[in-house]
């Protein structure tokens, strides 16, 4: 890569390039400089803008972040990348409300962008709305196809209804987040479960429904219906 930058060295592409094989390497002052160049070459091109502030963020550099972020503005302001590298800059600078403005900004120009959803639950739960977070998080697990959603948007979501207090429905999003992150955790359930909900029987009613039914517990009502296509 470094003997195509030196063939063409007015490529920005070619520069932007090289700059992300050595972040990967760990060079990142030499990076940070080819990234640089590629952005002036290319007259800020957005894009760009926004890879090389996220450099600078990586580095804990927030205001050459946040400068990066500006630029890209400048030149397009519909760039959902963009806002969602100021988002990252007000939320790493203790600013959570500037930041999930900034965020829903995002948000406005993409409505499907799980990073900056995660993020939004984030902050939502930091400032004690563990019922804002979790319709985000719903929201976000609606958006992709029928059990498919990241096991962090599960595991988020049983955080969020234990603080609510909606112990049942909590559990049943941990045996997903369980059976998602190891099928053959299923034969654990019982195991899992007992603190919440009692002692459980685990059977199969149904190719995609799993019931979990509490024998003595007063914490629960009935049965635990979790769907199976985890």
């Amino acid at each position: 890569m470094s003997k195509a930058v030196a063939a063409q060295p007015e490529d920005e592409k070619a520069r932007s390039q090289y700059a992300a094989v050595l972040w990967h390497r760990g060079a990142q002052d030499d990076a940070i400089r080819q990234m640089s160049t590629a952005v002036r070459l290319s007259q800020g091109d957005p894009s760009l803008r926004i890879q090389l502030g996220e450099m600078h963020l990586a580095r804990g550099d927030l205001q050459q972040a946040w400068s990066e972020a500006e630029g890209a503005l400048a030149n397009d302001r519909a760039r959902c990348e963009a806002w969602a590298l100021r988002g990252d800059v007000q939320k790493k600078s203790g600013k959570l409300q500037e930041a999930l403005d900034d965020y829903h900004r995002a948000l406005s120009y993409r409505e499907h962008f799980p990073r900056v959803q995660l993020e939004i639950a984030q902050i939502q739960t930091q400032l004690g709305r563990p019922h804002r977070a979790l319709s985000v998080l719903q929201r976000l697990e609606e958006q992709y196809p029928n059990g498919q959603a990241p096991t962090d948007v599960l595991a988020m979501q049983g955080l969020c209804l234990q603080s609510l207090e909606r112990h049942e429905e909590a559990t049943a999003i941990h045996v997903r987040f369980t059976l998602r992150v190891d099928a053959r955790l299923g034969t654990l359930l019982p195991g899992i479960v007992q603190a919440a909900v009692g002692p459980v029987t685990v059977r199969e009613q149904h190719p995609r429904r799993v019931e979990l039914r509490a024998r003595s517990s007063g914490r629960t009502n009935g049965a635990i219906q979790v769907p199976a296509d985890v």
